[in-house]
């Protein structure tokens, strides 16, 4: 079975009626049934306890008011307590829902005469685990805390929401098991979003409106522990990345060594013997450093995985509009850590990054994440540039409307450059992103029209040049070749002249379905690389094909928008040259 709420109900209502004492005349049965294996007993002990607690009217603070209520306080602190956390403890993990779904009936209501009941129920569960307990237990108990807090969000009391949870969840966030390291994250996402709920919103049981000194407290709390997550996902990400380059050098690195020889095979002996305990000495202390630093690493690793789990919790959740000042700091090391050895990772990376790029961001935090965006750009890694790149695309979308000219410019002057990236993945990329930027953007396709023709233009003009020094070579003299030839003044690199090609890829690529007034300008340019080495050539015919793809149904109107002597140039220069001309 599964725990019901109807029986939950049922029990409850039994014990309001028979108050303390049939509350007593549980224990037996309902020690049994907490001890059993079988799950309809679990079930049953489940629903048992969550109608109990929830009949049970405990004392909020000081001495017991009424009989009743001393009654009541000496069977939870006999029996209902221990065996309560017993039961959470040593409950099934395939039960895990029943019972969580029976801490949540236990601790709802907003009923003033059962806060005391409820506060009692979060301070058991707020008990730390005892020593050397294995993480399955850890796990349960923050899965009962989280469940609870989220039960709870605008009732939680002041003495078990303010430092003490949030330093002990910031503790677990490094903790070797990853399932510790999730519920620590949900249970954080909880809490934070409970703390920082706007103003006029009631959060201290029995109050209409909050107290201007815990909220106070509770936001410096949350700040405290969101300032010092977002330091050390900066200073984890840095030294994450640092060790997967290093373990991929050492994967594409082969180690050698030398000798050397003598004439004195006593004074070679000496030296080897020497060199082997300097050996043996450098390697113990070597090897103690490498353990630490591995051990350093592994922290920071599961420390950065718990706070990405953190942020997508808050962002599933929807909770995480309150925190956005304190989660754009973390944007930064996001982007740097896309693409590790480490595939699971890397996977947890790439989701947390997918559900940020979705994230409403005000205008005034705009700057900042087009600040962030500009230093992903200019970045040592390529891969984070290439991250950079795709979240540029989505952020700019998004943010169409909030974003100012200044910001805009910003980042498409960054993408620009990237079109001559040395690594070929990124410009790429840059290109695609290029043509989405282009759509809707006049002054921005001005712009980069002028720009690629430019840099096209003179790339050609570089090829024509070397062309020809090259037929020269072939049929005069070196030297004659040499001192004929032109000099280049300021020879592009291929990158920058794939770059160029690429800038007037992404101008076609942006009009799929129709042909503007400069689009064959564009094409003729375009196609007048057709011959030019890979990357180039490569570039120029998928371009090519894809608009003659995407014109294909509309092929006589297109003709149509070409002037004759257009329409000549570019038959002749897309066409591939004959075997036989």
């Amino acid at each position: 079975g599964n725990f019901s709420l109807v029986h939950a109900r049922v029990f409850k209502s039994l014990c309001k009626a028979g108050g303390p004492p049939l509350i007593d005349m549980l224990q037996r049965g309902l020690t049994a049934a907490a001890q059993s294996q079988d799950r309809p007993h679990q079930c049953a002990a489940a629903e048992v306890f969550a109608g109990l607690l929830r009949a049970t009217k405990l004392p909020l603070q000081g001495p017991p008011s009424t009989s009743a209520t001393s009654t009541s306080r000496a069977s939870w602190d006999s029996w209902i307590k221990p065996l309560l956390l017993s039961a959470l403890r040593e409950a099934p993990n395939d039960l895990l829902p029943e019972w969580t779904a029976a801490v949540r009936y236990s601790v709802s209501g907003k009923c003033p005469s059962g806060a005391g009941t409820r506060q009692a129920i979060m301070a058991a569960l707020f008990e730390p685990m005892p020593p050397a307990s294995p993480s399955g237990l850890e796990v349960k108990r923050i899965c009962y805390l989280s469940c609870a807090l989220l039960e709870m969000c605008g009732r939680i009391s002041e003495d078990l929401v303010s430092a003490p949870l949030l330093l002990e969840l910031e503790g677990l966030l490094a903790h070797p098991s990853r399932q510790v390291r999730e519920e620590t994250a949900a249970a954080a996402a909880v809490l934070c979003a409970a703390l920082t709920r706007p103003p006029g919103v009631p959060q201290i049981q029995g109050e209409e409106d909050a107290d201007a000194e815990v909220t106070k407290r509770w936001q410096a709390a949350v700040a405290g522990f969101t300032s010092r997550v977002s330091e050390h996902a900066e200073a984890d990400s840095l030294l994450v990345v640092a060790k997967g380059n290093e373990v991929q050098e050492d994967v594409m690195l082969t180690g050698g060594g030398g000798g050397g020889g003598g004439n004195d095979s006593r004074g070679l002996s000496e030296g080897v013997s020497e060199d082997a305990s300097n050996r043996d000495t450098s390697a113990s202390t070597s090897s103690g450093a490498s353990a630490e630093a591995e051990a350093a690493v592994k922290e920071a690793t599961c420390r950065l995985e718990t706070c990405m789990f953190w942020v997508t919790s808050l962002i599933k959740s929807g909770d995480a509009c309150s925190l956005l000042p304190s989660l754009i700091p973390l944007l930064g090391p996001l982007l740097r850590v896309q693409e590790l050895p480490d595939r699971d990772f890397a996977t947890i990376a790439k989701r947390t990054l997918a559900y940020f790029k979705y994230l409403p961001i005000p205008p005034l935090l705009l700057p900042s994440v087009t600040t962030i965006l500009r230093a992903g750009t200019h970045s040592m890694l390529w891969h984070t540039r290439a991250a950079t790149i795709n979240f540029i695309q989505a952020f700019v979308y998004r943010q169409h409307f909030g974003l100012c000219s200044s910001e805009r410019t910003v980042l498409q002057e960054s993408v620009v450059t990237l079109l001559s990236d040395p690594q070929l993945e990124v410009r790429e990329l840059a290109a695609t992103t290029t043509s989405g930027l282009l759509k809707g953007d006049p002054a921005f396709l001005q712009i980069l029209q002028d720009h690629a023709r430019t840099q096209a233009q003179r790339a050609h003009d570089q090829a024509k040049l070397e062309r020809n020094q090259l037929k020269r070579n072939r049929l005069e003299d070196a030297s004659k070749a040499t001192s004929s030839s032109k000099v280049i003044s300021s020879p592009m690199t291929l990158a920058q002249r794939h770059g160029a090609i690429l800038g007037l890829s992404a101008l076609v690529l942006s009009s799929p379905y129709d042909v503007p007034s400069w689009l064959p300008d564009v094409l003729i340019c375009l196609a007048g690389a057709s011959q030019e080495p890979p990357p180039i050539r490569d570039t120029v015919t998928k371009t090519l094909a894809d608009f003659k793809k995407t014109h294909h149904d509309t092929w006589a109107q297109t003709r149509a928008a070409f002037q004759e002597h257009q329409w000549d140039a570019f038959m002749d220069l897309s066409l591939s040259p004959s075997y036989f001309a």
